[in-house]
């Protein structure tokens, strides 16, 4: 995959990772425990790998899972787990 798709990859994760990171901290925790909070966050993470092949028109071939846990699954976590905590204290 080429650098630039690797880049709009990242980006558009990492996107999606701030909003259901805001999103979970004021809508979804006070209903749900920390342990479903970040089961549900892994599972919300696969339908963008899905999501990502279609926007971008990437083939199976260029865009493999392997591909997508080392720039989009890593970058969607880490800032979900991050705005997710940031927001969660302002809220609390």
């Amino acid at each position: 995959m080429k650098d630039d798709m690797k880049r709009k990859v990242s980006l558009m994760h990492s996107l999606f990772g701030l909003i259901f990171g805001i999103a979970t901290a004021y809508i979804i925790h006070p209903i749900l425990t920390f342990g479903a909070v970040i089961f549900l966050g892994l599972l919300a993470s696969y339908p963008l790998f899905i999501a990502t092949r279609k926007i971008l028109n990437l083939s199976a071939k260029e865009f493999a899972l392997k591909d997508w846990l080392a720039s989009g699954f890593l970058y969607f976590f880490i800032v979900w787990i991050l705005s997710w905590t940031f927001a969660y204290n302002l809220v609390h």
